[in-house]
């Protein structure tokens, strides 16, 4: 992978998981301060989980580009690859 394109899905994976991390803040900020409400409580735990699939989505799309996959100091590449054909006998 060139450094263009690792630089570009670094940045694309970042403004995915700050989007998650957002949405999953104000959904739990609308749980806190809307305490009783029905409606409101319904739209922030579909916040929260939507975040949530945001955040799963960029952790897991490095890996879907074949591109190095950084944990702390753990760094994981993973290759999708196709399995070799059988032989053939004659």
């Amino acid at each position: 992978m060139d450094p263009g394109r690792s630089a570009s899905l670094r940045w694309t994976c970042a403004v995915i998981f700050l989007a998650g991390v957002t949405l999953v803040a104000v959904g739990a900020w609308g749980l806190l301060h809307a305490p009783g409400r029905v409606a409101v409580a319904l739209g922030s735990a579909t916040s929260i989980v939507f975040g949530a699939v945001l955040i799963v989505f960029a952790a897991l799309l490095p890996w879907l580009a074949d591109g190095p996959v950084r944990l702390g100091p753990l760094a994981v590449t993973l290759r999708i690859r196709g399995r070799p054909g059988r032989r053939r006998r004659r």
